[in-house]
């Protein structure tokens, strides 16, 4: 007997069927962003990668499902092509792997037009799927409907698919001999196995290749595990999936960005809660039935494009982007699992596993103020004297204003210097010592815009004045006072690795070294120790994948550099850190990020005892970690005392979930400093 709900459960009934139906709605909506970037991607991208390359797809197919190309960043254009490359490469890996009969069952599909691209005649890059491969298209009824309708208004689409069957099941929206459509919400396990039971996938001689790409994420772990296990359960089948990680938890600044974006927007993450690592991603499916697993983070993948591939890509458009992209891609990860044991992750598609640390020590007592102000700009300069000056960065336009920072608040003012150096980011500036006068050297309006310009301010008459040129271009270098000398390193530039300023002579001359290197470091960390005459050079890039995990130290003398150690860990593989003496032999090394590891609590900062190796994190207190963003991306440290190091400016843009200002903070190591001694 059936009770009959009171007006009031009705009422409740109802509300929460509202509430679902608009959740419903909110993850179908974040396909449109998708597949917008896509588009971007399509439209920027492939035509110039198929030039004299029939191997690689010229057609498009994004363009029937985007009515206007939007303008996306670098970055982002970056990030969804590898996307795209995830997902193609690990079919590509199948296919090859094989001659039997495969389907290709896309769970939340979305306007992917991936049955276009691979069912197409035309399409060169797509024969090796010619014959071999069906399609399964399945999502919420709505979507679906919509994709449908826009299959059947396209001449183009519709030749590419064939003629419809005459009889198809009920749940079939749209089907070819080839390809089917059909709507289905994956938070219905029972409903889920009841439409795929028609397609005979419960046949061995069938390779199944299931994927997700990030549309679990928005279930619930349990149900999506449901839909992980069923699909584990048929034969011979393989499960792509791509989606969001938060391998440092929820308050690492990049996550606490992503999670905040999806909950604004109604779409939470749900599944990266409780599966947040690459580790806990591999227990997941080889507990749900995939024991053969290949995964990695999107830099992995990224590191297995073939070398002529990256070029192509590299030079596409202006990128000089580099932290954002390291913080994407270790926030995404491509899982490819099989239960077929014999099937072998070869060649480029396996994945090299990431560089372990061994058990590092944890020092605990160093004290964290955030200031009352923050500087919201970020690649700018700073340099210290008896006041501690800024110059110039983006915020997010470039900049050309020179100001004096407050260390105790952050507040800062600007300073009357009348005819001001052009607008620049990715620049040095540094104190010429005892009179009073702060140097800059090189930056850039924008990546191909590099400067060869100097600047001379100083503090007796508050104006600038222009340097010698530069003998080439040069930004994101490094730079510090050596024996009265400006020693230069590094950066962005076709010269040499070094140079130094004599403000005497005003001159720039090439110092003698024996750096092995063959090209300059680009965005390394370096500082030098007066009373030890000791410097040290930190990580930097060779390119946009290689990465130096190298720290070296050298002396400093007659015009020549030497190199006299160095030392190697993964925790000194560095992009953009920022690097300060504490004492003759103990270094505090700040933010950066790694191609091969997201920085957290307690890696973001490291102490570095240059006599004996040994390195320790310096854990970055709950108060400040849980509830400010500290984005140590295109900040500045300065030394404010012996044991007290200020940290201004920077930020980042994550990706597309919105930018984030680092606040500025004060760090105090008085309670550890004895024991650096």
């Amino acid at each position: 007997m059936t009770t009959e709900l009171t007006p009031r459960q009705l009422k409740q009934l109802e509300k929460q069927n509202r509430r679902k139906k608009y959740a419903d709605l909110a993850i179908q909506g974040t396909n449109n962003s998708s597949i917008a970037s896509k588009r971007s991607v399509e439209v920027l991208y492939l035509s110039k990668l198929s030039e004299n390359d029939r191997s690689t797809q010229a057609n498009e197919y994004f363009k029937y499902f985007v009515k206007k190309t939007p303008k996306r960043s670098p970055c982002i254009n970056r990030g969804y092509w590898l996307r795209l490359h995830a997902i193609r490469s690990r079919l590509d890996s199948i296919v090859e792997a094989t001659q039997k009969k495969i389907v290709v069952v896309n769970l939340g599909c979305g306007f992917d037009p991936l049955p276009f691209q691979l069912l197409d005649p035309n399409n060169e890059a797509s024969r090796k799927y010619s014959g071999r491969v069906r399609f399964l298209d399945l999502d919420y009824p709505d979507l679906i409907s919509k994709k449908v309708q826009i299959i059947k208004q396209n001449d183009e689409l519709t030749n590419i698919l064939g003629p419809e069957c005459d009889e198809l099941s009920d749940a079939v929206k749209f089907g070819t001999v080839n390809y089917i459509a059909a709507p289905c919400n994956l938070n219905y396990l029972e409903t889920f196995k009841k439409d795929i039971v028609p397609f005979g996938l419960d046949d061995p001689e069938l390779i199944k290749v299931f994927v997700a790409e990030v549309s679990l994420a928005y279930m619930k772990p349990e149900r999506a595990d449901d839909i992980i296990k069923l699909c584990g359960e048929l034969p011979n089948s393989h499960f792509l999936m791509l989606e969001q990680l938060i391998p440092e938890g929820e308050n690492e600044p990049f996550s606490k960005q992503m999670l905040k974006h999806f909950r604004k927007n109604d779409s939470p993450l749900l599944s990266v809660l409780q599966y947040k690592t690459l580790q806990s991603q591999r227990e997941r499916f080889s507990k749900l039935g995939f024991p053969n697993i290949n995964a990695g983070d999107m830099f992995k993948l990224w590191e297995s494009v073939d070398v002529e591939q990256r070029l192509k890509v590299k030079y596409l458009e202006l990128f000089d982007e580099l932290e954002e992209f390291h913080l994407f891609c270790h926030h995404y990860i491509i899982c490819h699992a099989t239960n077929d044991t014999g099937f072998a992750f070869d060649g480029t598609y396996k994945f090299t596993p990431s560089k372990s640390i061994r058990s590092l020590e944890i020092l605990t007592e160093a004290k964290f103020q955030i200031l009352e102000s923050s500087l919201a700009r970020k690649f700018g300069a700073a340099a210290q004297d008896k006041l501690v000056l800024y110059f110039g960065g983006s915020s997010p336009a470039r900049l050309n204003e020179l100001i004096e920072v407050d260390v105790d608040t952050g507040n800062y003012i600007p300073l009357d210097t009348g005819e001001a150096p052009p607008v620049r980011m990715c620049h040095t500036l540094t104190s010429l010592g005892s009179s009073q006068e702060f140097m800059m050297i090189g930056g850039r309006q924008s990546p191909k815009d590099g400067y060869t310009d100097t600047w001379v301010f100083n503090m007796g008459s508050n104006l600038w004045r222009q340097g010698p040129s530069l003998p080439e271009s040069r930004y994101r270098h490094a730079a510090c006072l050596i024996e009265n000398q400006i020693l230069v390193f590094g950066g962005s530039t076709t010269g040499s690795p070094f140079l130094t300023y004599d403000p005497v002579q005003q001159t720039f001359e090439t110092p003698d070294h024996n750096l092995d290197l063959d090209r300059p470091l680009i965005s390394a960390a370096m500082d030098y120790n007066h009373e030890a005459q000791v410097g040290v050079i930190v990580g930097g890039s060779f390119d946009e994948t290689l990465v130096s995990d190298a720290l070296y130290t050298f002396s400093y003398n007659g015009n020549t550099v030497k190199i006299k150690n160095s030392l190697k860990h993964p925790l000194l593989q560095r992009y953009g850190a920022k690097v300060k003496f504490i004492n003759n032999h103990t270094l505090m090394l700040v933010g950066g990020t790694s191609p091969e590891m997201l920085f957290g609590q307690e890696t973001s900062i490291v102490i570095i005892d240059i006599k004996s190796g040994k390195i320790c994190g310096l854990k970055i207190h709950p108060d400040i970690w849980d509830d400010h963003p500290l984005f140590l991306v295109g900040f500045e440290l300065v030394q404010i005392s012996l044991d007290e190091f200020l940290v201004i400016g920077g930020g980042a843009t994550c990706y597309g979930f919105g930018a984030v200002a680092n606040k500025s903070f004060k760090i105090s190591i008085s309670n550890i400093l004895n024991g650096l001694d």
